[in-house]
């Protein structure tokens, strides 16, 4: 059984009997009953016999009634549905009458346009006026039926148009799907049913398709919608919900718990939201509001946050002032319980004590009178998500316990770079946040979505990227293992391994690399942070250049164990501005964070931000979000954490130690009052499944000999005596001082009773026999009087490509060194020294080549050049890696420390975030090398294959306080108006690795920079830019072309003649023409800079700057091109055709 079936599994009850999964797809079945489809009289008469019986109901209806007197247009098509009355139809009809007669001129505009214009695109759900249409159907006339439903089959035919030709994101395409759905159900139009259920998504995929193919397409493991949290639960769950009951009043036959092909479902998507879902919060609203963990965009926000309105999201009781009820998911529950019946919905409900059940759906189910559901901790592999429970009982929802999600390192829409994060619960509150501090931030600030703004390890300031991972786990209401490998950084191993008991969470991240790094294990939490000594803490400013968002920081540096305590009141609370109560501000939750020591270690404790009100010792004394840091240079580590959740109560563990460890394997001891807890955990992969075999550190006696994993416990009575050892996972033997334990039934292993046998003071249990064994010598790495200069920049390469690169290599002795090279390199990458020496190359691993040459001999204190030509063959993969390079005199008896050998295969994309809130993405292409504003969104800086500059800003031209001239690299104007240049922000801009690709927002247009090997494509996006001629000026007239003296000239103008033919003119024949390519030489200079478009368009030129119109959908490239391959340049982009005219 897959581990993703488990984790389904662990989600899903079954309920009743499914349909037959073709009876579901046929949607050219006709409605089970007459108009109205949205009431058959089954449901009729279930609503009459509630009226009747039900005071509460009766209730309702009479203020249902009441309101349609008042000339409420659905509620009067409501009241006519269930007892008539042409007062209430015609009050429905009048209304539906004027809104098509308002509607249909903007719709008959929009089909003209083209469609997609955001007026008609209905994203969100408010289906009400179709609804009473259907409501009201016996009670029109003919004609009116014609008129009211040839606007809406005319609305969901414009929808299917335009949907064909544009789209946008999954949850906001979804609900137009439904709405037609909706439209289709209400006026029997079965081609807008079948699109709103089965459309495939055309070119833009299964994702952007109808409810069928979204199940599959969407719903990670079944039941996790892939983006992050909030979206699907503001604009997806509604709609489907509603689907599932529309198509049992319609059809009669049960979607809810239908499953897709790969077993997605509405049910599931509900219960994967329940599955990631803490312990009641009681915070004064009725019994208290059950809080669902969030991630990505719309994560945890200050609620008071003036940047964006999210805040978080709850099952039930949202304990904010009601702005938006979307945030909270009691609707979805009372409508899942009354299309299914599943008494788990019904338990949460009964918490609900200001609900008021609608008329339509809900039923009163009073508080304490439904058993709570069990709460198994879920893992959902493809979603790249776990839940971790201390309690896995019905408990688990009204005790705080612990629990703690964990992002592995797949991506997912609207994510961050969180790879490996954790988030943990504890106590009834938040205690570790995912932080939104600023919904959307321009990537200049360089913080929210940043890697440093989530609970995870930073490598060399850097970010977290999307990788595949492994994963091996084991729950047991003793212990939760979690262990998590992926590549997250180039050339780095990381396992972040959990094991979670009732009392605390062990934490162990380690680190693997064949280089030195810089590892940043970072720690976010809601609450104040207090500094265990803070005497030895001094004032510091180390973090400030990378991770410029924080203040009042403070730093030690150890080699000891240490530890830090957050304690949290009012949790992002202000009294009076909730609707929190005495019971929330009266409580609190804490944690003691104890980390393991290791050498050289750094320890930072300051404060971050919140997004939030600001810092005020009486309304608001936690305003700030405390960030904690602990930082380590090697290449191997292990940051062994224990966090302690605790409440009044002072914590309950007073040791921490690290028992012993090997390159793969760890074991600690955490030692309280009542217990004390050995966890054994191994690193990487573990395929083949190796033995560890560990010595205690402290006594060489004890030896503990396991696989995977082993987590060992020696309860403790009160009286200070041992009274048993339990043991869960995979031990293979022990020896442990353990002198009370009698000779017998003391011992329980994976829940049996196991003999073991006594030696002196010693438990002995198992095979203990096997000894370590000696490891194959190698040859280590010392300091050499031989020094191979520090690579700055990668080497660029294509596929099937080549270039000669150039190392400098020093003797610092007295002495003549006769040197070897080896070059770690990509499989796909051979090496062929300048000399012609001879290479050998070894398989280092599956992916990587060993290569080592001899070099000539330098003599003492001399520098000595050494080139080779690397080539690349056409199956090396895209991106950046990071070989590296070592040396060795001719006694091979050990190897200068490895340094970094970044090369980049194609385009590649990083980021320069050096220069605080206004980093850069630096793309280098084979051809070329550009930075680009994450600000702006274009660029003041290009250099050539040689590394020559070509525009080039000086540094505060490029990086200014505030711009003296949008003039850039290039600048764009739209209807006379700067929309990208110098100083004008971008309203967003999306990043791609590998191939190299930024979408730049502007308040007018998306434009799309795709980065070619020797060109850069601009274009503005079709259907997402204003529809006008979008005007690019390079470079402007300020700042522009690097030049040394001579004026740059032009040498090549392509223009395309009535006739058809090409014409190239050795410099522009007007100071306006319509062209197809151009280039300019500038004096000093090899390469040409080259422009071309793939059709003939207009063009000014002005001395050495030009400035090409191009409208939406049309692309336009500019580059590098020696002047004798020019043709071959601009041939490879443009298509020939004679100008249309446009």
């Amino acid at each position: 059984m897959s581990n993703a079936f488990i984790a389904i599994l662990m989600i899903t009850e079954l309920i009743g009997a499914t349909d037959n999964t073709n009876s579901i797809l046929d949607l050219s079945a006709k409605p089970s009953h007459p108009h109205p489809y949205l009431m058959p009289p089954a449901e009729k008469q279930r609503l009459l016999k509630s009226i009747n019986e039900n005071e509460m109901v009766r209730k309702q209806f009479d203020k249902i009634k009441e309101r349609a007197d008042q000339g409420n247009f659905y509620d009067s098509a409501l009241v006519f549905a269930i007892e008539g009355g042409e007062k209430y139809a015609n009050i429905t009809k009048n209304h539906l009458l004027r809104l098509v007669e308002y509607r249909s001129p903007r719709l008959d505009e929009d089909i003209l346009a083209g469609g997609h214009r955001e007026g008609n695109m209905d994203f969100y759900w408010d289906t009400l006026d179709i609804r009473a249409y259907d409501l009201i159907y016996p009670a029109l006339t003919k004609e009116e039926r014609h008129t009211i439903e040839t606007f809406y089959r005319k609305l969901g035919n414009y929808w299917k148009e335009s949907l064909s030709r544009w789209t946008t994101t999954p949850n906001l395409v979804f609900p137009i799907h439904y709405h037609s759905a909706v439209i289709g159900f209400c006026i029997d139009d079965k081609e807008l049913i079948e699109w709103g259920l089965q459309d495939s998504g055309g070119k833009f995929g299964p994702s952007k398709g109808g409810l069928f193919p979204v199940l599959d397409s969407m719903l990670r493991d079944g039941a996790i919608w892939d983006e992050a949290t909030i979206y699907a639960a503001v604009n997806v769950l509604q709609p489907m919900v509603q689907l599932a009951i529309l198509y049992k009043l319609y059809y009669g036959k049960d979607l809810f718990s239908y499953e897709s092909p790969k077993g997605g479902s509405i049910k599931k998507l509900i219960d994967g939201y329940i599955a990631i879902t803490y312990p009641l919060e009681r915070t004064g609203v009725g019994p208290g509001s059950f809080h669902i963990a969030t991630y990505g965009d719309g994560s945890t926000e200050s609620p008071y946050s003036a940047h964006h309105n999210t805040d978080s999201i709850y099952l039930i009781n949202l304990p904010w002032v009601r702005g938006n009820d979307r945030y909270e998911l009691t609707n979805t529950l009372e409508q899942a319980y009354y299309v299914s019946r599943d008494p788990k919905y019904a338990w949460f409900l009964s918490h609900s004590v200001e609900r008021e059940p609608s008329f339509l759906y809900g039923e009163d189910i009073p508080f304490g009178s439904v058993d709570p559901p069990p709460a198994p901790s879920s893992i959902f592999p493809e979603a790249g998500i776990a839940m971790l429970r201390s309690d896995e009982s019905p408990n688990y929802w009204t005790n705080g316990s612990i629990a703690v999600l964990q992002m592995m390192s797949r991506g997912y829409g609207h994510d961050h770079r969180d790879k490996m994060m954790i988030i943990m619960h504890a106590g009834g509150r938040l205690l570790y946040p995912d932080m939104n501090c600023i919904q959307y931030e321009p990537p200049s600030i360089n913080w929210t979505a940043s890697s440093v703004a989530h609970n995870t390890l930073v490598v060399d300031r850097g970010k977290t990227a999307n990788a595949p991972f492994t994963y091996r786990h084991s729950f047991c209401p003793e212990i939760k293992f979690l262990a998590t490998t992926a590549s997250c950084y180039p050339g780095v191993i990381q396992t972040r391994v959990l094991a979670l008991t009732s009392e605390y969470l062990f934490d162990a991240f380690w680190a693997d690399s064949d280089l030195p790094h810089t590892y940043d294990w970072v720690l976010h939490a809601i609450g104040k942070l207090y500094l265990e000594n803070p005497t030895l803490y001094k004032a510091s400013s180390d973090l400030l250049q990378d991770y410029w968002w924080i203040e009042n920081e403070r730093s030690r540096e150890t080699d000891e164990t240490w530890q830090v305590n957050f304690v949290q009141k009012n949790g992002l609370a202000i009294r009076g501005m909730g609707r929190q109560t005495d019971e929330w501000f009266n409580d609190s939750s804490s944690v003691q964070v104890t980390m393991i020591g290791e050498p050289n270690t750094i320890v930072y404790g300051a404060d971050g931000p919140s997004g939030g009100p600001p810092v005020d010792p009486v309304m608001n004394p936690e305003g700030n979000i405390p960030i904690l840091l602990a930082r380590r240079y090697s290449r191997q580590t292990v940051f062994a954490v224990v966090h302690e959740p605790y409440k009044q109560n002072p914590p309950n563990i007073d040791l921490v130690q690290k028992i012993s460890e090997s390159k793969d394997a760890y074991i600690a001891k955490i030692q309280a009052k009542n217990y004390t807890d050995w966890i054994a955990v191994s690193f990487g992969d573990q395929n083949g499944e190796p033995i560890h075999i560990l010595i205690d550190e402290h006594d060489p006696k004890s030896v503990f000999v396991f696989r995977n994993y082993g987590y060992l416990r020696k309860e403790i009575s009160s009286d200070g005596k041992t009274s048993r050892l339990i043991a869960k996972g995979n031990w293979i033997g022990f020896r442990l001082l353990v002198s009370e334990l009698p000779d017998q039934n003391a011992l329980i292993v994976n829940d049996e009773y196991v003999q073991y046998k006594k030696d002196g003071d010693y438990l002995v249990f198992g095979d203990i026999s096997e000894t370590p064994k000696a490891e194959k010598p190698i040859i280590t790495e010392a300091d050499l009087p031989l020094e191979v200069t520090k690579i700055d920049e990668p080497i660029r390469l294509a596929i099937s490509d080549s270039r000669i690169v150039g190392l400098q290599l020093r003797n610092h002795s007295n002495d003549t060194q006769i040197p070897i090279i080896r070059i770690r390199l990509p499989k796909g990458i051979n090496v062929e020294p300048s000399d012609n020496a001879v290479v050998n190359y070894s398989d280092e691993s599956e992916n990587w080549n060993n290569c080592t040459w001899a070099l000539p001999s330098i003599a003492p204190n001399q520098i000595s050049d050494v080139n080779f030509r690397l080539t690349t063959d056409d199956k090396i993969k895209r991106g950046l890696h990071i070989a590296s390079i070592q040396i060795t005199n001719k006694s091979l008896k050990s190897w200068t420390s490895k340094i970094a050998f970044p090369i980049t295969i194609g385009t590649v994309l990083t980021e320069d975030n050096s220069f605080p809130t206004f980093g850069e993405y630096v793309i280098y292409a084979p051809k070329y090398i550009m930075r680009m504003s994450k600000r702006y969104g274009t660029s003041r800086f290009l250099r050539d294959n040689s590394n020559r500059p070509r525009y080039e800003a000086n540094f505060w031209d490029r990086r200014p306080a505030s711009a003296t001239t949008p003039d850039a690299l290039p600048r764009l104007r739209v209807e006379d108006k700067d929309i990208l240049g110098w100083g004008i922000p971008a309203n967003f801009l999306w990043p791609n690795t590998a191939p190299a690709v930024v979408t730049v927002g502007t308040n007018r247009s998306r434009i799309t920079w795709t980065f070619e090997d020797d060109a850069i494509r601009i274009e503005p996006m079709a259907l997402w830019s204003a529809e006008a001629p979008h005007e690019f000026i390079f470079p402007g007239d300020r700042f522009g072309w690097v030049t040394w003296g001579e004026k740059p000239k032009w040498i090549s103008v392509v223009i395309l003649e009535d006739s058809g033919d090409i014409k190239v003119l050795s410099e522009p024949k007007s100071d306006k023409q319509k062209i197809i390519a151009s280039a300019l030489m500038v004096p000093g200079y090899e390469d040409a800079i080259c422009f071309a478009v793939d059709r003939p368009q207009m063009a000014q030129f002005n001395n050495s700057s030009i400035s090409i119109a191009v409208l939406p959908g049309e692309p336009i490239w500019f580059g590098l091109s020696k002047p004798d391959e020019f043709e071959k340049w601009w041939r490879s982009r443009v298509s020939l055709k004679k100008d249309n005219g446009r």
